[in-house]
């Protein structure tokens, strides 16, 4: 017969939840400790703010602004549209008691823009127009005479009249387009360009003639004018629009975003009106004109390059496969380039970018059309059937800035106008 000792099993059992018992206790004490230093911790803080409004209630209000501010541009850059417009209307008197309202306010504007609200975004404009006519009838610019305020009202005006033309571009009023176009035509005509351009320089100094550069202000608004121009007289606007794309492509002072616009407008109104004709080519009278054979085409882009450098040496196809064709040719025949991508070779983006830009002031985003040189390219992979490559890019027409981004390297092949 077995003889089973129950003391020493109720022992273990004891033991056992004892230790048991001492765990759970030790981890509630500790934890609640914590909690305890916490909730502690939360109520100096909240008393210390406390203080600090009771005692300076000034210099903590205008803290509290410049963090909302700093808050609404992060979620701007971020391009969190509809989160930034929350914080404006949560943050209800941030724009008056702010010391750039009319900054912010065109900044909310360009939010309500991105989400298709359009109304509130005249409704910006309206109130940055009334606060400049405050402004200027409280606290007119030292030495300013009657003419400098009448140039700087109308300068505002037609600044203001071209962001809300263009919205009513999006939204398609013809009725507001027409009304706007003549006005802003008519701002356009009588604002003194020359005079308040120097008055402007002599109030900016030497890095304001340096920023400006050979630009003039006038050409700022060229644009628009032609397109209201376009809806009362369409054959006068498209001859407008002929001349100013001559005159926007022979210059260094546009960049090539608005170039391209440019010249997309031009095509627009062209195909609206009937004309789908392919461009001809008068050779008579240009002495620099020279028809040439299929056979003499390498030595002659060689010729070229050689005289004119690569970046002035152009090659226009009918089609995107023909660019492609023309594009390996040149780069084995003439480049004597073997790689898909090497240091050197110019870019050119096809689609929208805000990533990549966190770090980069000069830039709002990566836009369709703008120009990248490439400096380094590394790491390339295969995913979801397509070949991707990281690479360093230099934009010339961004000061040169450099941007460390993902490209997919099928585009340079691709024969689509999308993937």
């Amino acid at each position: 017969m077995k003889i089973v000792d129950d003391s020493k099993k109720s022992e273990g059992k004891g033991e056992f939840f004892g230790r048991w018992i001492g765990e759970v206790y030790y981890f509630l004490k500790f934890h609640i400790y914590m909690v305890m230093s916490i909730v502690g911790l939360s109520l100096f803080i909240a008393l210390l703010v406390f203080l600090a409004e009771w005692l300076f209630p000034d210099k903590l209000h205008i803290f509290n602004i410049s963090m909302s501010e700093r808050v609404f541009r992060e979620l701007v850059e971020d391009n969190r549209y509809h989160a930034a417009i929350n914080l404006m209307e949560i943050k209800v008197g941030l724009i008056e008691e702010s010391d750039e309202p009319y900054a912010i306010r065109m900044e909310l504007a360009d939010c309500y823009i991105h989400t298709g609200d359009y109304p509130k975004a005249l409704e910006q404009y309206r109130l940055i127009r009334d606060w400049f006519d405050a402004k200027i009838k409280q606290a007119p610019p030292e030495e300013a005479s009657e003419s400098d305020l009448a140039a700087l009202r109308d300068f505002v005006d037609i600044c203001l009249l071209k962001e809300e033309y263009r919205i009513y571009l999006k939204m398609g009023d013809k009725g507001n387009i027409s009304k706007l176009g003549s006005r802003l035509k008519r701002v356009h005509d009588s604002t003194g360009w020359r005079n308040f351009s120097k008055c402007l320089s002599e109030e900016g100094g030497k890095e304001f003639k340096e920023e400006l550069g050979d630009y003039n202000m006038e050409d700022g608004f060229r644009l628009e004018i032609i397109q209201s121009q376009y809806f009362s007289d369409s054959e006068g606007a498209i001859r407008e629009m002929e001349k100013y794309a001559l005159n926007v492509v022979n210059t260094r002072k546009f960049n090539m975003r608005y170039k391209l616009r440019v010249f997309n407008e031009l095509l627009r109104m062209q195909i609206e009106q009937g004309d789908t004709s392919l461009p001809g080519l008068r050779e008579e009278g240009f002495a620099d004109f020279k028809r040439i054979s299929g056979g003499e085409l390498i030595e002659a882009i060689s010729d070229a390059i050689g005289k004119y450098g690569l970046d002035e040496t152009v090659v226009l196809c009918r089609s995107n496969s023909r660019a492609n064709r023309y594009n390996k040719g040149i780069r084995e025949t003439i480049l004597y380039k073997e790689e898909r991508l090497a240091k050197g070779d110019k870019l050119m983006i096809v689609k929208n970018c805000y990533q990549f830009l966190e770090n980069i002031p000069d830039m709002d985003f990566i836009a369709n059309g703008d120009v990248a040189e490439l400096m380094r390219i590394s790491n390339h992979e295969e995913r979801y059937g397509l070949h991707f490559a990281t690479a360093t890019l230099s934009f010339p027409d961004y000061n040169n800035v450099e941007i460390k981004a993902k490209i997919v390297l099928d585009t340079l092949d691709s024969t689509t106008p999308a993937l």
